[in-house]
């Protein structure tokens, strides 16, 4: 981040806990400040949230209120919020820092993207789905669906393949994952993401990335990709099928791994501690006391985030 304030990332299930719980935003700002920590949003959590417009209208406006409280103070150091690049942009800013020999990556938005964000989360706490969101919701919904059934797909033809990964067991995860990473076939799954947004010499970058200790993202979507596979690979069944937010759930842990800590409510997310590294903790919502103090509670034992 651009400050070594602690930074604790929201799920959206917090910021609908926050919402629920009446929790006065400057107050709560004000504590996290006096700890040296902020709230962490991202654009992935704004536009799930606007899913809400789709069941129940007079919800999302509610939500979108509340987020624009937040959102209406800045992201400036002393704010105490900040709004996290999507993955795709922090990985776009570690391929900076190694062609330009720079020190820190910059995962979060600055004045003109903060900008930006502000005039959809207006529109939305206005009652108004923007065109973004609205062409955002149907490629989630593709996404989603795709996410759920390619991995069935992809193994059917490649029997040899599924069988390797079905001889992984799940405490075997860790060991294996780090493997992988710095082999062929992580640098490739690596290369594929770097295509996607033009990066010079995808191959030869995704190696540089991968031996670069600081290019947190490059790791952690290599290391989706590969849990991804695994689970496709030993839970698409006749019976079974992966699960229809493992990727949704994945994409907000992987977009966690510059900050301080990642918060989530209802239930522990078993490849959260694949994905994240040792600088990012992982804090579940039990459900008891008020969030806003659990949430302070958080801090105490957080490492500043990570640049």
């Amino acid at each position: 981040m651009r400050t070594k304030k602690k930074a604790i990332y929201l799920d959206t299930n917090i910021w609908n806990r926050l919402c629920d719980g009446d929790i006065e935003p400057m107050p709560f700002l004000e504590s996290l400040k006096a700890k040296d920590a902020c709230l962490a949003l991202s654009q992935q959590a704004v536009y799930e949230l606007a899913k809400t417009y789709k069941a129940k209208s007079e919800r999302g406006r509610q939500l979108f209120q509340y987020l624009k409280s937040y959102v209406d103070v800045g992201v400036d150091v002393d704010s105490g919020f900040l709004v996290v690049h999507s993955n795709m942009e922090q990985l776009r800013s570690e391929v900076k820092a190694i062609y330009a020999s720079a020190s820190k990556v910059s995962p979060s938005y600055g004045p003109v993207e903060y900008k930006e964000l502000k005039v959809a989360v207006d529109e939305l706490a206005a009652g108004v789905v923007v065109e973004k969101a609205q062409a955002y919701l149907v490629e989630r919904q593709l996404f989603s669906e795709s996410s759920r059934t390619n991995p069935a797909t992809f193994f059917v033809e490649r029997p040899e393949l599924r069988a390797r990964y079905q001889q992984i067991p799940q405490e075997g995860l860790p060991a294996w994952l780090e493997s992988t990473l710095h082999s062929g076939v992580g640098i490739e799954l690596l290369e594929r993401h770097l295509i996607r947004i033009c990066s010079p010499a995808p191959y030869e970058t995704a190696d540089r990335l991968l031996r670069r200790p600081g290019s947190l993202m490059a790791r952690a979507l290599v290391r989706a990709d590969l849990l991804a596979n695994w689970k496709g690979a030993t839970t698409t069944t006749t019976s079974k099928t992966v699960p229809r937010d493992l990727m949704e759930d994945m994409y907000h842990v992987t977009n966690a791994v510059y900050c301080s800590v990642y918060a989530v409510a209802d239930g522990h997310q078993w490849h959260a501690r694949h994905l994240l590294s040792s600088h990012t903790q992982e804090a579940v919502y039990g459900g008891t006391g008020p969030i806003d103090q659990w949430l302070l509670g958080l801090v105490d034992g957080a490492e500043p985030a990570t640049t």
